[in-house]
């Protein structure tokens, strides 16, 4: 006998594991700061009201979830996807960019399945790197590996390597995942999933795209009934690698003052509040600029030990690092001294 997976698992990992929003864009962005990208930029759109595109789906039967809301739908004739074609591009926000693209692709749509195709493209969250990127094969046997230890093994040589006293600390880069459950993150976000990557030798993009309905929909059945394959994008150029997550039919609803929320409350925290780095990360809501405001003082204003240091060069060229020691809770003070690049020796001055 052995274990059985199937295809609803999938889902309840993303549900559970990735217990809000803010855990899910934080794991998404911790993804491409350990791809060594210079620059994440996260971008949400939003053309059309939430409880609207939420409205229309359910009305149409094609919603994952139940109705969380508790609000029993209201008595009515059915309509089909044809009478909520003008109620959907009415909800447009016309001042949102690419309103009027979404205007022309519902005004297009021929059928049912490309008038919820459309629907299900008006919001999106986009999260784009530089990073190192994935060719095809690291595509399907990482990136398709739920609970990689790919992360955790770099996590592990990196604590291996012997300590460069004189390695520039706010160069050094630090592994921040070691999980695997990253992708998931995307699933808690949004029901679609487009995932455009490459590594600076390959000559083509690398084009991945999962709708997590079809694992509800195989619901009982095993994991591997549901088909994921990567397949061969268009060209790219011959020095761009990267990563494009882009995730579409939005779960819940975004505006700029949660996006500010987050920035606030989870990514101010991705920074060393001792570090001299700023954070590669550039928020947008609608291409409006959401700032991300400083590591609060807080923590570091109510900590039980402050070291006043200073750091100088005797006439050898030894270092010493020397200064005070505050401690708070004792309201003690104490001078310390430390002499040469290994010195383990305390002394007070």
């Amino acid at each position: 006998m052995r274990f059985r997976v199937t295809a609803r698992t999938i889902l309840h990992l993303g549900s559970d594991l990735i217990s809000s929003d803010g855990v899910a864009f934080y794991e998404l962005v911790k993804n491409s700061l350990d791809a060594k990208s210079p620059e994440v930029r996260v971008d949400v759109l939003v053309r059309m009201p939430f409880e609207v595109y939420d409205e229309l789906l359910r009305e149409l039967g094609e919603r994952r979830e139940p109705n969380e809301r508790g609000i029993a739908a209201p008595a009515r004739a059915p309509r089909t996807w044809k009478h909520l074609r003008e109620t959907a591009i009415a909800a447009i926000d016309q001042e949102a960019p690419e309103s009027g693209d979404l205007i022309e692709a519902l005004r297009d749509a021929d059928t049912k399945r490309e008038f919820v195709a459309a629907l299900r493209d008006a919001n999106r969250i986009d999260v784009d790197d530089d990073g190192d990127g994935m060719d095809i094969e690291t595509l399907e046997s990482v990136y398709l590996t739920i609970g990689t230890g790919q992360r955790a093994r770099e996590r592990d040589a990196q604590a291996a390597r012997p300590l460069d006293p004189l390695e520039d600390e706010d160069q050094a880069h630090v592994i921040l995942g070691e999980k695997g459950l990253g992708r998931l993150s995307a699933m808690r976000l949004g029901d679609a999933l487009e995932v455009l990557t490459a590594t600076a030798s390959d000559r083509h993009w690398n084009v991945l795209n999962i709708n997590w309905n079809e694992f509800a929909d195989a619901a009982d059945e095993d994991i591997s009934s549901v088909e994921v394959t990567p397949e061969e994008g268009g060209p790219k150029d011959s020095i761009r690698k990267g990563t494009l997550i882009r995730i579409t039919a939005l779960t819940s609803a975004w505006s700029y003052d949660k996006l500010e929320l987050l920035a606030r409350e989870h990514f101010s925290k991705l920074v060393d509040p001792f570090s001299r780095r700023t954070l590669p990360l550039r928020l947008k809501f609608n291409e409006i600029s959401v700032e991300i405001p400083p590591f609060s003082s807080f923590i570091l204003d109510h900590a039980h030990g402050v070291f006043d240091a200073h750091l100088g060069f005797d006439e050898g060229g030894q270092p010493i690092l020397s200064g005070m020691m505050n401690y708070r809770m004792r309201g003690r003070r104490r001078p310390f001294a430390f002499r040469g690049w290994r010195s383990r020796v305390w002394r007070a001055m």
